[in-house]
């Protein structure tokens, strides 16, 4: 009887282990945190949409008169229905030159001549074009399209409001 308790007492003891032996729990890693990895940062941009184009046919003396110094060329509006869209040319020394087109665009591309008369004291220099859409100023970029200059209104190039009416009405 003794012997038989003996054995139960130490049928749950174990000794050390043998060479080839490995204890489980010796060779378990302690659980390490978990630290979570930062969302990706996700940055939609919106595409730029071109509203506006001027074509310029550049700033000279008329050819019909030899006199009248002269901004001519068409504006185009290829995105958009607008109440007011008008052109303003402006010089290294601040000065402004307007165009009034009206109201433009719609389903189709709308073209409408412009004709600006600058001073001609202003020969040889290159204003900077921007557009007017429903009183808020785009700046233009310029592009150069099968011959002609082109200066283009997008979505991202807005100013601000303009300060100056086009018309009064």
């Amino acid at each position: 009887m003794v012997l038989i308790l003996g054995f139960s007492f130490a049928a749950g003891c174990t000794g050390s282990p043998t060479p080839g032996q490995v204890n489980p729990a010796e060779t378990i890693p302690a659980a390490l945190p978990i630290t979570p990895l930062p969302a990706p940062f996700v940055v939609t941009t919106a595409a730029s949409t071109e509203l506006a184009v001027i074509q310029s046919k550049g700033a000279g003396f008329n050819p019909g008169t030899g006199y009248t110094f002269e901004y001519p060329g068409n504006i185009a509006v290829v995105n958009g229905v607008y109440n007011s869209v008008g052109i303003v040319i402006r010089y290294s020394d601040g000065m402004e030159y307007r165009f009034d087109a009206r109201g433009m665009g719609g389903s189709n591309v709308t073209l409408k001549p412009y004709n600006i008369f600058p001073s001609p004291a202003y020969r040889g220099q290159y204003p900077t074009n921007f557009i007017i859409l429903d009183g808020m100023r785009y700046s233009t970029i310029h592009q150069y399209n099968n011959g002609a200059d082109w200066w283009v209104a997008t979505s991202d190039t807005i100013v601000g409001p303009d300060q100056a009416p086009l018309h009064s009405s």
